[in-house]
């Protein structure tokens, strides 16, 4: 019996002339969906539209077909193949199950391609009139949409990353500084020095309630889209030794600063980081455009990255880490008691973006002498900086 593995690659294999097409295979492809973030084992798009699911199984019997069916009337996929590599069969929201040879599905799938839309339907043409569009995404949207063989419309999957970027990393600067500060408590600093891991907690608890939802907008289909469980959220601040964020964060004055550095290699999918938006037009863009049917590359990471403007005195800069469900733990928040799940970082982990590199004890801290001199004796083969606040009128 072939394993998964080998089945999945074989009939990836046998679908690569399909992109001769213009089709585009995904192996073991993510993607967001009303009931969450699934894995498919092929993907198979076409100008961007998730066109066919395909899930490889060593047996198939009724299960096996149940929850291929439950995948594709879950998402924006028009049909579903599922295959041991031998037997196919073809699944439609229209003609239910279908056996069919690989040749037939493959012609199948050929001739039924979507077509362009030469005119755009009057609610896509209404929002490409909303002034956050520019030239070059006014022409990325109109040629993203198509209309498949029944005549129905269908939105390709937008590929606007760099543009997201561009907006979070130079909204409010020209460039990302590299130094970020975490206003923590006393307790909380000693615990991240003495056991060297970081702590990433789950959105759903977040200070800022309506953030677990993402959007508070009631009519956008983005809400409760993702898992929240499994989405892991920690901020910084680009103020240095601020007397706001002690006050918020520090405990009054009494906790402690961390700052870390931003790594020059810091470049890899595990980690996201970057300053937080607080410009409505932009999360308005991203509500329109998904309760339009447009589907958005990385929306479930993006949507992390925009925050209501009554927080942008904080200036904050995010960390975010996806799908870490192998390292979760459970804890209960002490301000709004909501059962939270958490994951521990080892700051020593090369993935991680971010190195400690100083220490800044707060105003208000107590013993702040003798416990610069205790902090820096704990530290000492750790190359991290102690020194205390130089606010001098926080009484």
């Amino acid at each position: 019996m072939h394993s998964g593995e080998e089945i999945e690659n074989k009939v990836l294999d046998l679908l690569e002339p399909l992109t001769k097409e213009g089709f585009e295979l995904k192996k073991e492809s993510r993607w967001q969906t009303p009931q969450g973030i699934v894995n498919y084992d092929i993907a198979i798009l076409f100008k961007g539209i998730l066109f066919a699911i395909v899930e490889t199984k060593s047996s198939l019997n009724e299960q096996t077909k149940a929850q291929l069916k439950a995948a594709v009337d879950s998402s924006t996929a028009f049909y579903g193949i599922i295959t041991d590599s031998k037997n196919y069969y073809l699944y439609s929201k229209k003609h239910k199950f279908e056996t069919k040879t690989f040749d037939d599905i493959a012609d199948f799938l050929i001739k039924n391609k979507p077509k362009p839309v030469t005119d755009l339907p009057s609610e896509i043409e209404n929002l490409l009139k909303k002034q956050y569009f520019n030239d070059s995404l006014k022409k990325q949207i109109r040629e993203s949409v198509y209309i498949n063989k029944l005549g129905g419309y269908c939105y390709g999957l937008l590929d606007l990353d760099d543009t997201f970027e561009r907006k979070l990393m130079y909204e409010n600067s020209n460039k990302m500084q590299k130094d970020f500060y975490r206003y923590v408590p006393f307790d909380t600093a000693f615990s991240i020095l003495k056991n060297n891991t970081y702590r990433m907690n789950g959105i759903a608890g977040m200070n800022d309630k309506a953030e677990v939802l993402f959007f508070e907008n009631k009519d956008s289909e983005l809400t409760e889209k993702n898992d929240k469980n499994n989405v892991f959220i920690s901020s910084f601040s680009r103020r240095k030794d601020d007397l706001t964020m002690w006050r918020l964060y520090g405990d009054d004055g009494k906790g402690v600063c961390l700052v870390f550095t931003k790594k020059e290699d810091d470049v890899n999918e595990s980690f996201w980081l970057y300053p937080v938006n607080y410009n409505e037009k932009y999360k308005k863009y991203l509500i329109e455009m998904c309760n339009k049917g447009f589907k958005i590359n990385n929306i479930e990471k993006w949507i992390c990255f925009f925050k209501n403007k009554n927080f942008k005195t904080e200036n904050e800069v995010r960390l975010l880490v996806l799908d870490q469900s192998n390292k979760k733990e459970w804890y209960k928040t002490n301000d709004s008691s909501i059962i939270n799940p958490y994951i521990e970082i080892d700051l020593n982990d090369s993935k991680f973006p971010l190195k400690l590199t100083k220490v800044i004890l707060g105003p208000k801290c107590p013993e702040s002498a003798y416990n610069k001199a205790q902090m820096e004796s704990m530290l000492k083969d750790k190359n991290i900086e102690v020194s205390p606040s130089k606010i001098d009128i926080y009484r």
